[in-house]
């Protein structure tokens, strides 16, 4: 699959998911591009940090997960897209300062 096809995926999974969550009617679920995110941490405890769109009026989903090298149990990964009361947040977070490394990414489309 092309990356123009996947992109083109995601935005069908977006307006459908809109439109389940009722942020949008099925008439209007053409949402627009707003822009996204990546970050990457590595062998440092710790979250890096970015806000996103609005969250009153944007969708946002992941569309990376990379975790490697958590090879302990020390080692911990995750990535974290929360939905806050004024922006939607993006956090790549470790747990542990081994070699462990996460690389989180997400994107947003308008809802309005």
């Amino acid at each position: 699959m092309s990356l123009i096809s996947f992109q083109k995926s995601l935005v069908t999974v977006g307006a459908v998911a809109l439109t389940s969550l009722g942020l949008v009617s099925s008439a209007l679920a053409i949402p627009s591009f707003l822009g996204g995110a990546t970050l990457t941490r590595t062998g440092v405890a710790g979250s890096f940090f970015q806000n996103l769109s609005a969250s009153g009026t944007s969708f946002c989903f992941l569309t990376q997960v990379a975790i490697t090298e958590t090879d302990t149990p020390a080692e911990k990964a995750e990535c974290l897209l929360t939905r806050g009361g004024i922006v939607w947040t993006l956090e790549a977070k470790l747990g542990g300062n081994g070699d462990e490394s996460v690389t989180c990414a997400a994107i947003c489309y308008s809802t309005n």
